[in-house]
């Protein structure tokens, strides 16, 4: 198997799984592009399995492959762990994380800091549905973004309260703070949360 190829990530992944699991707090630094490496390695490993011949080797490969998936899995999860008690106990992450958790964390950090601020303050209404999610590769959803933006509705709204906080409208873009007695174009979606809530209404043109 060595010989036909490289598993260079395999001491990787074995050596992380054991950092992690030593510690209950420390996050191991990784390279962003870590589990998009592994997912390369399953997937030439799965080959090699899948095109064996002698059912005795194939047993054998299959047993490592499903030892590899094991890992991995639990890595996941322990890495995971470690990053949402580092958001909930509001301590910054400083070491690099691969792509896939710094969009996790990135987006947990803000979900989190929502749902606090809406339980301290609820008068506010921060609405969930106000945010937009970072995404580890941009590039993987502008098309479809493109085409969501082109289809935005838009209603006008006048304030009945004072709103103190921007929000990240559904088109990307930055709305207020508000006033009471403003006057504003949102998304229909972001729009229908005020209204729900008794912050807004409708204006009619």
């Amino acid at each position: 198997m060595s010989s036909r190829i490289k598993f260079q990530y395999i001491d990787d992944l074995y050596s992380v799984w054991h950092a992690e699991r030593e510690s209950s707090r420390k996050i191991t630094p990784i390279k962003p592009s870590f589990f998009s490496d592994i997912k390369i390695l399953k997937d030439k490993f799965s080959e090699i399995v899948e095109k064996e011949s002698d059912p005795i080797i194939k047993k054998i490969l299959n047993i490592r492959l499903n030892r590899l998936n094991y890992v991995l899995k639990d890595l996941i999860e322990i890495r995971t762990k470690k990053i949402s008690n580092a958001v909930i106990e509001n301590k910054k992450i400083e070491v690099n994380l691969a792509q896939e958790e710094y969009a996790f964390y990135s987006n947990f950090l803000k979900l989190h800091k929502f749902y606090v601020r809406s339980l301290e303050r609820p008068s506010e209404a921060l609405i969930f549905q106000e945010f937009t999610f970072y995404e580890p590769e941009d590039e993987i959803s502008k098309e479809t973004s493109s085409k969501e933006e082109t289809n935005i509705e838009y209603i006008i709204v006048r304030f009945s309260k004072d709103v103190k906080n921007e929000i990240v409208g559904i088109d990307g873009s930055i709305y207020g703070p508000f006033k009471k007695e403003d006057i504003c174009k949102l998304p229909k979606e972001n729009a229908n949360s005020f209204i729900t809530h008794d912050i807004a209404e409708k204006v009619e043109l």
